[in-house]
């Protein structure tokens, strides 16, 4: 059905497995590993045009990390198009300049979680990873990630997001962290994604 949820379901049912096994590895798992990581700091430092690519993708989390754009104050996504639309929020930063509420907030937190990797503060926070945490935090913390108007599409984007940036900084959030992100990806990904397969929505 849905491509990122159900990648994000055999993502945590692998987890659950491994665990089971005693075969856990180490954070990142989704999508990405310490080797990729590895591979992907060479590829900057090697080549011209992927340097100049890094460049601008560090702008733009900078751009980012310095918005003045609170979350509390975006639209409720009540209706379709109000989180894939513009943002009514004032202040500076990506969030502000109109675009997608979703990739604006918990979207971009996946670009700071990656880059927090890339650069390798190692298991110490940096305003990228800070950032990416408080974004995720802040989705778990609504009542729903599913809107019948907006047919699921908002669900899956959120739940793949939230996962990622969860496996992504595993070992720099709190218990309680992990036990909201955990709660908020069963809960309200998950769970509400089962309910529109059962009702063969898509």
């Amino acid at each position: 059905m849905l491509l990122a949820v159900t990648l994000s379901c055999v993502c945590l049912t692998f987890i659950v497995e491994t665990v089971e096994l005693g075969t856990l590895p180490p954070h990142p798992r989704l999508l990405v590993t310490a080797t990729d990581l590895t591979r992907i700091q060479r590829v900057i430092k090697e080549d011209e045009e992927a340097a100049h690519a890094y460049k601008l993708f560090v702008a733009a989390m900078d751009d980012e990390v310095n918005s003045t754009t609170p979350f509390s104050k975006f639209p409720n996504c009540t209706a379709v198009g109000l989180c894939r639309g513009p943002s009514e929020a004032g202040g500076t930063g990506t969030a502000s300049k109109g675009g997608s509420y979703i990739d604006s907030t918990v979207g971009n937190a996946v670009g700071l979680a990656l880059l927090h990797r890339v650069k390798d503060f190692g298991k110490t926070h940096s305003p990228y990873s800070r950032k990416a945490v408080d974004a995720a935090l802040h989705w778990a913390h609504f009542p729903t990630w599913y809107w019948p108007v907006a047919q699921a599409l908002e669900l899956s984007m959120i739940s793949s997001q939230i996962a990622i940036v969860y496996d992504w900084l595993y070992d720099l959030l709190t218990e309680d962290e992990k036990v909201v992100l955990v709660d908020a990806i069963v809960g309200k990904g998950l769970r509400s994604a089962r309910v529109n397969h059962m009702q063969s929505m898509w």
